[in-house]
């Protein structure tokens, strides 16, 4: 598998938040091409393995913004904009004509190199893979916690309206799955037709009934037509929930033998199993920013040929041991594993000369897995 296409689409307010994705992705993989549909505006874009692409729907008004770091749920073209996804899965299917694809939602950002994704391509069958959530139910607009008053109460599970307006038992409902990160093939074509007929019916709706029949909007069109067909077959769940950069910091400079709740919406993984949370998920507006900074940023670093010594100094505290691996290109130069600290400077003085080396790579790994690349 030499190419990996990830599909992303955005209206413009989310413009920067996809690019910061696109760029982040880039900073750990080379073998990667975008495919950024750009919903009712046009974008000319200057990284090389970015395919933007076109297309309209004049039902949508470009009116959307963030609310400090959330999406506008008072605005019912952000519902639209985000029903538009099942129109642009089946234009990768059809038009760009990809055998298979990754779509990302523009509100994620990875935690370093996402390889341990692509070893789920293989196992898509007729349906996408999307991730298990958190939680087997979710709550929204007040709505959704069956345990309550003394029983179970099965008509206040958040997707029983559409379920039981399109006669499907709701004892076909499995644990609650996102639609954040999916992976899909052209096999897939004949549900997501479906998908997009289901979305469809949202759009001829007041905001009231979207969020009544669809409050999670695509998503819950998602796990319902996965639920109708007993599509059970789920990606493990791959992201950190985050609510703003000090979440982030936290992922990355703790080391906890157990997995920390900040709230039950943000949870920071335990040592092992940090390096297993792909992405961070919530990176609206400036958060975006803030994260796509700290990761280019995350380590300095200087080369004194005269001395043949390469130097690197930490912006976050790691305390932990790394490895940083030297390459002429892509063949092995030298290898080493410090435990690395926030502030203090580290050199590293390989047998070979640098003056030597025709192109200098240098790969930082946490737990064997890429958060840095020069």
């Amino acid at each position: 598998m030499s190419r990996i296409p990830i599909i992303l689409h955005c209206t413009e307010n989310y413009l920067q938040n996809s690019l910061n994705l696109i760029k982040s992705l880039n900073l750990y993989h080379d073998n990667l091409d975008f495919y950024l549909y750009t919903l009712n505006f046009e974008y000319k874009s200057d990284i090389s393995n970015l395919n933007t692409i076109y297309i309209t729907d004049e039902n949508i008004k470009n009116n959307m913004s963030f609310v400090g770091n959330k999406n506008d749920v008072n605005n019912k073209n952000m519902f639209k904009s985000v029903f538009f996804k099942s129109k642009v899965v089946l234009d990768t299917i059809d038009n760009l004509k990809l055998d298979f694809a990754i779509y990302i939602d523009s509100d994620i950002l990875p935690t370093g190199e996402i390889s341990e994704l692509f070893g789920f391509i293989g196992q898509v069958d007729e349906y996408p893979l999307i991730q298990q959530s958190l939680f087997e139910f979710q709550i929204n607009y007040g709505r959704g916690n069956p345990f309550h008053k003394g029983g179970f109460d099965q008509t206040n599970i958040l997707e029983y309206p559409l379920m039981d307006k399109h006669h499907i038992p709701i004892r076909n409902r499995t644990h609650y799955s996102v639609t954040s990160v999916m992976i899909y093939n052209k096999n897939c074509r004949q549900f997501f037709k479906e998908y997009d007929w289901l979305n469809e019916k949202a759009l001829d709706m007041d905001l009231e009934d979207i969020k009544f029949f669809y409050p999670f909007s695509d998503e819950t069109t998602m796990n319902v037509l996965l639920w109708k067909y007993k599509y059970n077959k789920r990606l493990p769940f791959l992201q950190m929930n985050i609510d703003d950069i000090v979440n982030v910091k936290e992922y990355y400079e703790s080391n906890y033998n157990n997995e920390k709740e900040v709230t039950s919406y943000v949870r920071v993984p335990s040592k092992n199993e940090r390096k297993h949370k792909l992405f961070f998920h919530g990176a609206k507006g400036e958060l975006s920013n803030e994260i796509y900074n700290l990761q280019q940023n995350m380590f300095n670093h200087r080369l004194d040929l005269n001395n043949n010594k390469f130097y690197i100094s930490s912006n976050v505290d790691l305390k932990r041991n790394i490895d940083i691996i030297f390459y002429d290109d892509k063949d092995l130069i030298y290898q080493a594993t410090s435990n690395v600290e926030k502030g203090p400077e580290y050199w590293f003085s390989p047998d070979r000369k640098f003056k030597e080396v025709n192109k200098l790579v240098v790969k930082i790994y946490d737990d064997g897995k890429l958060i840095f690349k020069i």
